[in-house]
């Protein structure tokens, strides 16, 4: 028997925050959203284990230091941690 899932699904906070939405009539897949910078992205599952492992992984990268230099790099063409 399979237990009752109450969406949307958070992990994380503030700007570490991945959010997994639930199926409708207009799109059947599960929803993946999450902001790196001012962009959001978002991704389809068909399946609320996939989406569930794939929502940890991207909120354990949004709290990495790696992506911070990964926008600075995007937007200001060097890593801003280098500024004095």
């Amino acid at each position: 028997m399979s237990e009752k899932v109450c969406f949307p699904i958070c992990y994380g906070r503030g700007r570490c925050r991945v959010t997994i939405y639930n199926r409708t009539t207009a799109l059947p897949y599960y929803r993946i959203s999450y902001q790196i910078g001012s962009i959001r992205h978002q991704r389809t599952f068909k399946t609320l284990k996939d989406a569930k492992a794939y929502a940890k992984e991207v909120s354990a990268k949004l709290k990495s230091d790696d992506i911070i230099s990964e926008i600075a790099d995007r937007f200001f063409g060097r890593d801003i941690r280098c500024r004095v």
